[in-house]
């Protein structure tokens, strides 16, 4: 969004608080259109010190409808600080998580999924088998991440599948070894032929990504595949990367 600042008036004195009375207009139509930030993360991460209502209140601030908490491996949602600030009519809440695979291929953003307080970390999709109280015998194991895939997508929510900022050996694109100029994987078994959404523009403008992930954006839609862009902020300090910037409009 782009606004005009068309009043504002203020009386400063020393030493005393300051009010400032601001009216802004807004100069781009948004009719039917709804924008969502598809990757914001709070202090429930790990790498991440702000609070969740802090989240909210810059969503808001900058016009943002949809903001998704997107926190490593916990799922939440905005719903309880949405309501508490009482901001219903200007943001939609929407449950997700980020999958990290400890860094082994790569991360992926789910969504929508609803938090389940009676499960660990909130009903979080797990991309490892590992040794419970009724299966003590099961071995450690990395999933692949067409079976992470496919789990995920047998979820009651029906979720979707996000390929977070792929390029980077530890990252999916980089790991499967995809080519852009011939649209084939090094990683045959790994690489997933239906994912639909990838995270193009993460903290960054065209220019930041275009000889990175764009090319292999571009190449999917070359060779054949239905997938589309996304733009998120990954915001982890909110002073470094503001919420919504950049972000994903939805016609609604």
């Amino acid at each position: 969004y782009e606004y005009e600042l068309v009043e504002a008036t203020a009386m400063i004195t020393p030493g005393a608080d300051v009010t400032i009375d601001a009216v802004l207009e807004r100069s781009v139509d948004t009719t039917n259109v709804q924008c969502g930030d598809f990757h914001i993360h709070t202090r429930r991460s790990n790498d991440a010190p702000d609070e969740g209502e802090l989240k909210v209140r810059a969503a808001v601030a900058e016009g943002l409808e949809i903001p998704v908490r997107s926190d490593h491996e916990y799922v939440e949602d905005f719903g309880s600080e949405i309501a508490r600030l009482g901001l219903a009519p200007f943001a939609f809440s929407i449950g997700s998580v980020e999958m990290s695979s400890m860094e082994i291929w790569g991360h992926m953003g789910v969504f929508p999924l609803t938090p389940d307080a009676s499960e660990v970390n909130g009903g979080a999709p797990r991309w490892q088998e590992f040794p419970q109280p009724a299966t003590p015998m099961v071995a450690l194991r990395t999933m692949s991440p067409p079976e992470v895939f496919d789990l995920v997508r047998a979820r009651p929510e029906s979720p979707a599948i996000i390929i977070n900022h792929p390029m980077g050996t530890t990252n999916y694109f980089g790991y499967c070894g995809y080519d852009p100029v011939t649209g084939m994987v090094e990683r045959e078994s790994d690489w997933d032929e239906d994912f639909t959404l990838v995270e193009v523009f993460n903290d960054a403008p065209w220019r930041g990504t275009s000889t990175g992930v764009v090319p292999s954006w571009l190449s999917l839609l070359n060779h054949g595949r239905r997938v589309f862009a996304v733009g998120s902020s990954d915001s982890h300090g909110i002073q470094s990367s503001p919420v919504g910037y950049p972000r994903t409009c939805i016609d609604v």
